[in-house]
């Protein structure tokens, strides 16, 4: 993961080449999206699948490790 920089703050991914993907929703709601702006005009559509499937992932892993260290209690009704 050490191409991707993740902000969960501002539900942000921002990749090495300066490529960078606007999260909104919580990943595995049904209003989760990805809004990605591509830094290199030059991608085909394959390095681009690939680049918001990788952002994707670092959110994803990165938000689970944060809800993994919330108490239980922040959970509580």
């Amino acid at each position: 993961m050490e191409d991707w920089k993740v902000s969960i703050k501002q539900q942000l991914v921002t990749h090495s080449s300066g490529s960078t993907f606007k999260f909104n929703g919580r990943p595995g709601s049904t209003d989760y999206g990805i809004s990605p702006s591509f830094a290199g005009s030059s991608l085909s559509a394959l390095e681009q699948a690939q680049l918001i499937r990788g952002a994707a992932e670092a959110y994803q892993k990165t938000f689970k490790e944060l809800l993994a260290a919330l108490p239980e209690a922040t959970f509580a009704d």
